[in-house]
C-alpha cells in the first residue's frame, strides 16, 4: 500500500509546568492516512524514520488491528505469525528489528474485543514469541535502538493489575516492575525504561492519576513523575525517549468547565522534565498522543477524530530543521509536505 498524507491543525498549548518553563514550540502535524482504514495509530520511529503502526480495515471486525511498517512511502503489513488473527507493531530498533503484539482468539461476542495477546519479535522475515512466565497477557511495546532490550507489561490469570518488564534479548532474562498497574512501553540502549503507573489516591475516579516512570534495569531502581502544576493536568504518561534524553508522551487534563484545551482530554508532550512543549488536534476535542520519539527528533502519535477513532501522525517543529527532513523522508512524509506547499503556493 502507498500512503496518503493530509495535513491536519495542531494547537501549541502554552503554559508555565511545575518543573520549569515550557518551551515556546510550534508543531506541524501530518495525518497518516492508511488506505481502506477506519482507524489507525503510530507507535515507534527509528533513526532512519521508519514509522511502526497498526490500522483497523474497513471492512474488519470491530476490534481487528493489523500492524504495519512505512517506509519510503509504502505500507508494509504485518500479520503476525501463523495463526494470528490480528496484530499491533509497536516498535522498531535502528537496524529494523519489529517487535509487537497478536492474538489467536476472540471473546465470545467479537464486539466485545479480543483474546489475550502475546509479544512478538519480527526479524530477518521470521517471528519470535514473547511471554513472560506466568502471564496470561503479554503486550510487548518497545525494542531499544541497538535491538537488544524489549521492552511492555504484562497481566497474570488472577488479573489483580499490570506489572512492567524488560526482556534481555541478549541474556534470554526477564526484569520485572511491579506496582498497581505499570505500563513501560519505550527503553534506551542503556536499559532505561519508560511508562506509567495508574495510582489510586482516594476511592473515587476523579482521585486517580497517572504517574510518568523511569526505570533502569541495571540498577533496578525507578523514579516516579508529574508534569505540571497538579491543577491543570491530573496525569503524565511517558511514551519515548531518545539517546538525548527528550522524552515524547502526554498528559491528561483534568475535566473541568474551564478546560483551555478545547475539551481535550489528553495532550502531547515533548522535551524534558523541565523544559517540555505541548500540542493537540485542534477543533476535535478528544486526545492527542506523542508515542515515539527518534534521535532526530521526528514524533510519531495518534489523536482522537470527531467520530471517535483513532488516527495515526507524526508531528514536527516549525519550521523543519535539515535533520528532521531527513528522517521525514525515510518514511515519505517529505513528499507529502512538498504537496501540501505546492497546493498552498497554487493557492
Amino acid at each position: 500500500m502507498t500512503s496518503n498524507w493530509r495535513t491536519v491543525a495542531l494547537a501549541a498549548a502554552m503554559g508555565a509546568g511545575a518543573m520549569g518553563a515550557q518551551a515556546a514550540v510550534s508543531y506541524s502535524a501530518t495525518l497518516l492516512e492508511v488506505p481502506n482504514a477506519v482507524s489507525s495509530a503510530a507507535w515507534g520511529v527509528n533513526r532512519q524514520g521508519v514509522i511502526v503502526g497498526d490500522w483497523q480495515p474497513a471492512d474488519a471486525p470491530l476490534f481487528d488491528h493489523q500492524g504495519f511498517v512505512l517506509q519510503d512511502g509504502v505500507y508494509t503489513s504485518l500479520t503476525g505469525p501463523a495463526g494470528a488473527l490480528g496484530s499491533y507493531a509497536m516498535g522498531i530498533s535502528d537496524t529494523g528489528v519489529v517487535v509487537g503484539n497478536y492474538y489467536t482468539t476472540r471473546l465470545e461476542d467479537p464486539s466485545s474485543g479480543q483474546g489475550p495477546s502475546t509479544g512478538f519479535i519480527y526479524a530477518g522475515g521470521s517471528y519470535e514469541s514473547v511471554q513472560v512466565p506466568t502471564a496470561s497477557d503479554t503486550q510487548v511495546r518497545g525494542i531499544s535502538p541497538d535491538g537488544r532490550y524489549v521492552s511492555g507489561y504484562y497481566t497474570t490469570a488472577s488479573g489483580d493489575g499490570l506489572y512492567g518488564f524488560v526482556f534481555d534479548r541478549g541474556t534470554q532474562t526477564f526484569a520485572t516492575l511491579a506496582g498497581e498497574w505499570v505500563l513501560l512501553h519505550g527503553v534506551t540502549s542503556g536499559g532505561k525504561a519508560i511508562g506509567s503507573e495508574f495510582v489510586q489516591y482516594g476511592s473515587e475516579v476523579w482521585e486517580n492519576r497517572r504517574e510518568g516512570v523511569i526505570y533502569d534495569v541495571a540498577s533496578g531502581e525507578r523514579a516516579d513523575y508529574m508534569l505540571g502544576d497538579g491543577t491543570t493536568f491530573r496525569g503524565t504518561a511517558f511514551r519515548g525517549m531518545n539517546a538525548s534524553g527528550t522524552l515524547a508522551g502526554f498528559l491528561d487534563v483534568r475535566l473541568a468547565d474551564s478546560n483551555p484545551y478545547e475539551g481535550a482530554q489528553q495532550i502531547a508532550f515533548v522535551g524534558s522534565m523541565g523544559d517540555y512543549a505541548t500540542f493537540y488536534i485542534a477543533g476535535v476535542g478528544g486526545a492527542t498522543a506523542a508515542e515515539g520519539i527518534n534521535d532526530a527528533g521526528l514524533v510519531v502519535g495518534l489523536y482522537t477524530d470527531a467520530d471517535g477513532n483513532q488516527q495515526a501522525l507524526v508531528a514536527t517543529p516549525v519550521p523543519e530543521p535539515s535533520a528532521w527532513l531527513l528522517m521525514l523522508s525515510g518514511a515519505g512524509v517529505v513528499a507529502g509536505l512538498a504537496k501540501r506547499r505546492r497546493r498552498a503556493a497554487a493557492a
